[in-house]
C-alpha cells in the first residue's frame, strides 16, 4: 500500500513540472519586416547604373549650385528609377556622355568622363535661357570625391576677334561673355562667343554700334594626355548662333 501511495506522489510532481514547462515557454517576439527608405532604394538602384551615372551622382551638390533648378530627388527618380512624372527627364545616354534636362526651368545639363593621363576627369555643365556654369572636375583618389579646379586652358574674350579698336577692346571685356559646349562625338568641349549674351549684358541699342564679326571659336580637346585649346577660323557669314535653344 505504501509502495502505490509512493509511486502516485512521484506521478504527481512529474506532471506538474511538464505542466509549468509548457506554461514557461520563452517568447522570442515576432519578427517584423522593415521596408527600405528612399535613400537605401536609392543606393541599391545606383549600384545597377553604369560607371558614368555612378560618377555624376558622386558630385557634390555644392558643386552644382541654386542657380540652376537641381532637384537631386527628382533626379534620383527620373535617372534610377525612370519615373517620368517628374519634371527631369533622361535625354541621352552614351558611355561616357549623358544630359538631363528640365523643361519648366528651361535647363540642360551635360556631364562627360574621360582619363586624362592616370586621372579621371569631368566636365559638367549646367544652361538655361540666360546663363551657363561650366566646371572641369578632377577626382580625388584619396577622398573618393570630385574637386573643381580651373586649371584648363579658356581664351580671352577678345581672342574670338580680329583688329578690334580700344573702344572695343573695352566693351568686349566688360560685357562680353562665352558659352561651353561639350561634345559628345568626342572627347571635348568648343567655346564660342555669345552676341545674345552681349547685347543683354549692355542693351540692344548699345549692341548696334558694336559691328566687329565674330572670327574664331575654340576646341578644347585631348592631346598627349594634356587640354589643349585650338583656334578654329570661321568663315564671314557663317557664324553659328549663340543663343541657347534648350
Amino acid at each position: 500500500m505504501k509502495k502505490i501511495w509512493y509511486i502516485a506522489c512521484i506521478s504527481l510532481v512529474i506532471s506538474c513540472q511538464n505542466s509549468t514547462n509548457e506554461n514557461t515557454e520563452v517568447d522570442t517576439g515576432t519578427v517584423q519586416e522593415i521596408e527600405p527608405n528612399q535613400k537605401e532604394l536609392d543606393e541599391i538602384a545606383l549600384l545597377e547604373q553604369p560607371q558614368l551615372i555612378q560618377d555624376f551622382f558622386a558630385i557634390d551638390e555644392t558643386i552644382l549650385g541654386d542657380d540652376f533648378c537641381f532637384d537631386k530627388q527628382e533626379v534620383s527618380q527620373a535617372i534610377l528609377h525612370n519615373n517620368s512624372a517628374v519634371d527631369w527627364k533622361k535625354f541621352e545616354l552614351s558611355d561616357h556622355y549623358f544630359t538631363i534636362n528640365e523643361s519648366k526651368c528651361g535647363v540642360l545639363l551635360e556631364f562627360m568622363t574621360f582619363e586624362l593621363g592616370e586621372k579621371k576627369v569631368a566636365f559638367l555643365s549646367q544652361m538655361n535661357e540666360g546663363k551657363q556654369q561650366f566646371n572641369y572636375l578632377i577626382w580625388d583618389n584619396k577622398k573618393n570625391q570630385w574637386k573643381n579646379s580651373n586649371d584648363y586652358p579658356k581664351p580671352e574674350l577678345t581672342a574670338y576677334f580680329s583688329d578690334l579698336n580700344e573702344d572695343e577692346i573695352e566693351k568686349v571685356n566688360e560685357y562680353g561673355t562665352d558659352l561651353v559646349y561639350i561634345n559628345p562625338q568626342y572627347i571635348g568641349a568648343t567655346f564660342v562667343f555669345s552676341e545674345w549674351g552681349m547685347m543683354m549684358n549692355m542693351g540692344e541699342k548699345q549692341m548696334d554700334q558694336f559691328t566687329s564679326p565674330i572670327r574664331h571659336e575654340f576646341e578644347l580637346k585631348v592631346v598627349d594626355n594634356q587640354l589643349v585649346l585650338e583656334q578654329v577660323d570661321l568663315i564671314l557669314g557663317t557664324e553659328k548662333d549663340s543663343v541657347l535653344a534648350i
